[in-house]
């Protein structure tokens, strides 16, 4: 891909977006978790978001309680990732945390 005669490298975004279980401070527990994942050396990004305070819209989905957005250089980085023991820790001490989870990645 190239904008304005310069070569652009590709990446890839793995967002999260988590929705709460019923465990009080799921949140605040939650955010501790993810926190930890933050060394993981294939993530060249990491963010945590919560909900905007946009004008309320039918097409705006709400309900989660915290985003993660991760980008990576390639694919064999996310790869990478999803088997890192940071990642799988965060998932078998974590997952009691949400009740639902939606993932979506993309190439930009």
């Amino acid at each position: 891909m190239t904008a304005c005669g310069v070569e652009m490298r590709r990446m890839i975004t793995h967002s999260v977006y988590f929705y709460l279980s019923d465990e009080p401070d799921a949140r605040e527990k939650l955010i501790e978790g993810l926190e930890k994942m933050r060394p993981i050396e294939s993530v060249a990004s990491f963010r945590l978001a919560t909900p905007a305070a946009t004008t309320e819209r039918t097409v705006v989905d709400n309900a989660y309680g915290v985003a993660a957005h991760c980008d990576f250089a390639t694919i064999a980085d996310h790869d990478a990732y999803q088997i890192h023991p940071l990642h799988v820790e965060f998932i078998d001490t974590c997952k009691h945390l949400w009740s639902d989870v939606k993932i979506f990645d993309s190439e930009f």
